[in-house]
């Protein structure tokens, strides 16, 4: 009876044991910020910046293969820890079409690591990777920490079978970018010239316009370090040959091999522009512009800057480098660029750049000289065959609204072709709003806009695979699969699994309409527990809000002093900022006080927020924004952060000599058009911020990254004599955008 009695308990236990530790499984823990340093993600293709290229993955060339490349932080080490990952196209498609057994779902495609690397720096460790035509191996410039990589940012190629890796380059200084040509065992690349101080050793100098960065730091380089491209045999750095003009290192450097590896496209600069382009292209006709072309600004205190763009010809047998034809590209005008050859190498596809003014047709003159296009150029004939237009705003400063499909400054255009002939263009809006793709074909010569795309004879599978990042407002990102011939699709990776076990807020778009009638969006980030009814602690987080982004800490998957889920786990609300559009003749500061303002009582009328409990996030560009707030709005701010951006401290403005234009002429604009001193100097110390900080009443943190001079400085300093609650936090050897 007893022994009957005692197994009965055991039974018992056992059982609410096992109740009780099924129940504890199920519990969810709240999302920290060691979450987000420890989770896993994708840096290429970019994860933020999926919403402008929501297919950037690279395939091998016979479609058997892609990869991708992940980085997660390691907080026992210190380090990020990076994959460079492999999958099976005929795996994935199996899997696409595999049906599910009984309920049981089918193991995900094989992940193959081909490296795995631990780096302390803030580079990554796979940067501009290809495949080369035998699609078995990958080259890219890595950046390592061995001893044997002092050097730091040199080609590599990396056997996807054996997984040996070869270092194929020992240049002295970082290589850019890079082509290789297999035919002929030649690799192209890009490499920076040095910029540093050498005036440092003298006895004495004279400083001209050098910026004060260049007097204190021996080893800072700038302006922006020149660039030189280089031929050589692979393994043969003595074969070195110097390849055209120097250019400038604020653009991209990239090459573009054509396929019979003779010659390439690449960007050059051009620091003296015609009178036809000034006086031609509507985009050129700006206050920026005017600036930036003179031999010396006066104004500025800036030299001649080289913001214009050309696409170039690169003969790799002379090494000669001459404009494919005059005129500009878009690049930092108009959006992003993009370059591809076809396959019989005598033509090429250059997307976003104006076309020549020398046209007697002035209606066809007067297109060019208002829109950027995506031409076909014939490199034996010269012939330019159009592809399509899009308007461009002349516009300088901040973002504009999008009518008739307008791409104005900053924004992004991407295209690509596909194995059937089938071009395809994507464009986003302002506010990082997808447009409607167009489709084009060539067909007699010309190319011609489709609605769908030619169905193909005897597909392979670099054809109907189609390979995207995956994520929403709710959903963290991953790689969606769909098969073009079969319609099926699904997500072929679990980057975290451990989320299963975190709460997460919801996030959703909201909309307001400020004092002055501009209208604002931004995403809304609930508590994962949220209370109707209740009110909870607002923070508002500047800027770069995304209805296509999954929000765990700020814009584009930055961490720079964001951490939106963190926060949201706290029993708080988030709203993460849209940036508006802000007309030229309205003072942006001021546009964003009125949007804060309204963003606050409006989340109150809802009864979501109590205003007495307000926080404030700027980094970057946002930073004079939220210290505008911050001394000019009767609106109770609780706490705030400012991560790395200027201010209109006279540190500040002074630090802008002799850096790219606008310089200090951009802050006399911010501050109403005055300088400090002579008849406007009441009118500078009225609309300076920083000479207001006395009305400073929330407790202030300033965060630096990197030890470059402290634009916040004098700021701190007279915070800290008038004794108000203010911390500086300098991060050493930190990147704009924190990557450890």
């Amino acid at each position: 009876m007893i022994t009957h009695f005692v197994f009965m308990i055991t039974i018992i236990f056992v059982c609410f044991s096992r109740h009780s530790f099924a129940l504890e499984s199920e519990i969810k823990r709240p999302f920290q910020v060691e979450d987000s340093i420890n989770m896993v993600r994708l840096v290429d293709p970019d994860v933020a910046l999926s919403a402008f290229y929501p297919e950037n993955i690279k395939t091998s060339p016979d479609g058997k293969y892609f990869i991708l490349a992940t980085r997660t932080g390691n907080l026992v080490t210190g380090k990020n820890d990076y994959k460079l990952i492999l999958y099976r196209s005929d795996q994935v498609l199996t899997f696409l079409n595999q049906k599910d057994a009984q309920g049981i779902k089918p193991n995900l495609p094989e992940a193959k690591v081909l490296a795995k690397v631990s780096t302390s720096h803030n580079d990554m460790p796979f940067q501009k990777t290809i495949w080369l035509e035998d699609s078995k191996t990958l080259a890219f410039i890595g950046y390592f920490d061995a001893e044997e990589d002092k050097t730091g940012g040199q080609v590599y190629k990396l056997d996807i079978h054996s997984g040996t890796m070869q270092k194929l380059t020992n240049h002295p200084r970082k290589i850019t970018s890079f082509a290789i040509n297999t035919a002929s065992q030649r690799i192209i690349y890009a490499s920076t010239i040095s910029q540093h101080n050498k005036d440092r050793a003298k006895a004495s100098y004279l400083v001209g316009l050098k910026n004060m960065q260049y007097i204190i730091d021996r080893d800072w380089e700038f302006p922006m370090p020149a660039v030189q491209y280089y031929i050589q045999k692979i393994g043969h750095s003595e074969d070195l040959q110097t390849v055209g003009q120097v250019n400038s290192g604020f653009f991209p450097t990239d090459i573009w091999l054509s396929p019979d590896g003779k010659q390439a496209i690449v960007l050059t600069t051009n620091k003296s522009p015609p009178e036809l382009w000034l006086n031609g292209y509507d985009y050129l006709k700006n206050d920026f512009y005017r600036h930036a072309f003179k031999d010396f600004d006066e104004n500025t205190m800036l030299p001649r800057e080289d913001f214009l763009t050309q696409f170039s010809l690169l003969d790799i047998s002379t090494g000669k480098i001459r404009p494919v034809f005059n005129a500009p590209t878009g690049l930092y005008v108009g959006g992003n660029i993009g370059v591809h050859w076809l396959k019989n190498s005598k033509s090429v596809i250059l997307a976003n750049t104006a076309l020549p003014l020398n046209f007697k047709d002035k209606k066809e003159r007067q297109l060019r000289s208002q829109t950027f296009s995506t031409v076909e150029y014939n490199i034996d004939t010269g012939t330019i065959t159009p592809i399509t237009h899009h308007l461009v705003k002349a516009a300088y400063r901040g973002p504009n609204s999008m009518e008739d499909n307008t791409i104005s400054n900053g924004q992004f255009l991407q295209f690509n072709m596909k194995p059937n002939g089938l071009l395809r263009i994507e464009q986003v809006t302002d506010h990082w709003e997808s447009l409607p793709d167009k489709l084009f074909v060539k067909e007699n010569r010309e190319w011609v806009q489709v609605v769908a795309p030619p169905k193909m004879e005897n597909p392979d599978h670099s054809s109907h695979l189609i390979l995207s990042i995956h994520q929403g407002l709710n959903t963290p990102p991953e790689i969606m699969a769909r098969d073009r011939l079969t319609g099926r699709k699904k997500i072929i990776t679990d980057l975290n699994p451990q989320f299963r076990n975190l709460t997460f807020g919801k996030t959703e778009e909201i909309h307001w309409i400020d004092s002055k009638g501009r209208k604002w969006n931004a995403g809304l980030l609930y508590p994962p527990y949220f209370k109707t009814g209740h009110k909870y602690p607002l923070v508002i987080q500047t800027h770069g809000f995304s209805p296509n982004e999954f929000l765990i800490d700020g814009p584009y998957g930055t961490a720079s002093a964001f951490s939106a889920q963190a926060l949201a786990n706290k029993d708080m609300m988030v709203l993460q900022l849209s940036e508006p559009s802000i007309p030229q003749d309205q003072n942006e500061l001021f546009v964003y006080q009125d949007g804060l303002e309204a963003a606050i009582d409006h989340l109150a009328s809802k009864e979501l927020i109590d205003k007495e409990k307000v926080g404030l996030i700027g980094w970057s560009s946002t930073g004079v924004n939220i210290q505008q707030m911050l001394l000019y709005s009767d609106y109770p701010i609780a706490a705030a952060t400012i991560a790395d951006a200027y201010n209109f401290g006279m540190a500040s403005y002074v630090s802008f000599f002799g850096v790219f234009a606008p310089g200090m002429a951009f802050m006399e604009g911010m501050a109403g058009g005055t300088v400090p001193w002579g008849e406007s100097l009441d009118d500078w110390v009225i609309n300076n911020p920083t000479l207001h900080l006395d009305r400073l009443k929330t407790p202030l943190r300033y965060e630096q990254y990197g030890p470059e001079f402290a634009h916040w400085w004098s700021t701190y300093a007279i915070l800290k004599r008038q004794q108000k609650p203010v911390e500086y936090y300098v991060f050493n050897d930190a990147a704009h955008a924190l990557t450890k």
